[in-house]
């Protein structure tokens, strides 16, 4: 999903990357046409301190409850920030995640991607998005 955005957005500013696994986002910047549409930052609070919108992608429920712990601890807070769960992970798990966004003052919208091949490889993806009416449209 990142590899699409950003190779093929029109970005005003380097999409900012991190994994739990910092030497696979380097490689993926490292991989890119574009290697400047991309930063590549060590921590989960580094990433999301600066943005305004934040995906999520994760394996597994476990690594989904301790991403979002760790990223409800990032200096300033997440009040006002969007936060997109594309993982496939168990109902309970994204209705607790969203909860402790929405307590912290953020807003989440579900949102599991669906996609023929494994991890988006082709820009030909299905995303549903899953959000109460007020929080569909953000300027």
């Amino acid at each position: 999903m990142a590899r699409n955005i950003a190779q093929k957005a029109n970005l005003l500013h380097p999409l900012i990357i991190q994994n739990r696994t910092v030497q696979r986002a380097h490689d993926l910047a490292a991989s890119l046409d574009k290697p400047g549409s991309v930063r590549v930052v060590e921590s989960v609070q580094d990433a999301v301190q600066p943005a305004d919108a934040v995906f999520t992608s994760l394996g597994d429920d476990k690594s989904v409850q301790a991403i979002y712990e760790d990223i409800l601890k990032t200096p300033g807070g997440v009040n006002g920030k969007l936060f997109v769960e594309t993982s496939t992970v168990l109902p309970e798990t994204t209705n607790a995640v969203c909860e402790m966004v929405l307590a912290a003052g953020g807003e989440f919208v579900a949102s599991p991607g669906m996609s023929a091949g494994l991890r988006f490889p082709c820009s030909s993806a299905c995303i549903v998005p899953l959000a109460p009416p007020s929080k569909r449209t953000r300027n």
